[in-house]
């Protein structure tokens, strides 16, 4: 509200700076008759085929001062519409922007992850779906944009090995369908690259990850491997409610950024979270918490708009979607 209070004032203020210099402009005193005046005489234009003034030998010199008609302002002048037209587009204009200014709530500050100059968007790639020479001639690298390789989990409920969907190891997917090369070679392309770690199956590290240390060289393993700048950790199903897995997480991903920095180099980290109509849940603003709590740096939340199981069918998936977004936003 107070910015919407903001920019009626500034409207205000354009609109009063742009009549002075309106009445600078034309050279009269600031007042609404001699405003109103001038402004009549720019409209009425002189006529270009304008009777010559009355001699001594015309009618019209003949009559006495007290019996002649009386000369109008606007003898000799016409109307110039596209003048007219100009003056009333004007102050439609001015009229329609301190209105707008003042009815249309100010638009809420960016959040400084989601900077527009850095904004990209990528789908996620599961890498278990294919294999051998079918990922190979897969669609990965015509895919648009960049790409979100997804899932590295953990190799088992105590195994803190990272793996892709516990299905290879980091060999593994070197060796069957040549990800290492691969990745290199979106990474010449300059391509966006990141990371998914955990999902909606199998073990997350941060659960079997018995301590900050192992799980912070996991994660760093992939990083490494796959020179990669970009993680999205997705969290859900039994994960969210992990009290030890969300401080581990938390611990490493502080400790990683705080390496990276040292380095000179970054880690950008996002949150793919579970979220309803009215935003993120309670469990996914917990996860929130629990990272700024720990000290890292998010660059951005990626909703998981889909599943919601609304009570209001009448509702379409697309406007779930779109309320869902625009409440994590406020959030």
């Amino acid at each position: 509200m107070a910015g919407a209070w903001g920019t009626a004032v500034f409207a205000a203020f354009t609109t009063i700076a742009t009549l002075w210099a309106i009445v600078r402009l034309i050279g009269v005193r600031a007042t609404a008759s001699d405003l109103w005046f001038a402004w009549m005489d720019w409209i009425w234009v002189e006529e270009k085929d304008a009777a010559a003034p009355a001699t001594a030998s015309s009618p019209r010199a003949l009559m006495s001062p007290v019996h002649a008609p009386r000369r109008s302002r606007f003898a000799g002048r016409q109307l110039s519409f596209g003048r007219l037209a100009l003056s009333m587009a004007v102050v439609v204009t001015l009229g329609l922007g301190a209105t707008a200014a003042a009815l249309v709530p100010a638009l809420p500050p960016a959040v400084a992850g989601a900077d527009a100059a850095h904004r990209w968007f990528a789908p996620y790639y599961d890498v278990t779906l294919e294999s051998g020479d079918e990922l190979s001639r897969s669609t990965m690298d015509d895919a648009p944009g960049g790409l979100v390789l997804a899932f590295v989990v953990a190799a088992g409920d105590d195994d803190c090995t990272p793996t892709w969907g516990r299905t290879y190891t980091l060999d593994d997917a070197a060796q069957r369908f040549q990800l290492d090369r691969r990745v290199e070679r979106m990474h010449r392309e300059g391509r966006p690259l990141a990371v998914s770690f955990g999902g909606a199956l199998n073990t997350e590290l941060a659960s079997a990850c018995a301590t900050v240390d192992a799980l912070a060289t996991a994660y760093r393993t992939v990083l490494d491997r796959y020179g990669i700048d970009t993680v999205d950790l997705d969290i859900e199903g039994d994960a969210l409610d992990d009290a030890a897995a969300t401080a581990r997480r938390a611990a490493a991903i502080a400790q990683l950024q705080k390496q990276r920095s040292a380095e000179g180099t970054s880690l950008q980290v996002w949150l793919t979270l579970p979220v309803a109509p009215d935003g993120l849940t309670a469990q996914g603003s917990a996860q929130v918490s629990a990272m700024l709590d720990g000290g890292v740096e998010i660059a951005g939340v990626n909703a998981m708009t889909m599943d919601f199981n609304a009570d209001d069918h009448a509702a379409s998936t697309s406007s779930l979607a779109i309320s869902a977004l625009d409440a994590t936003a406020r959030q």
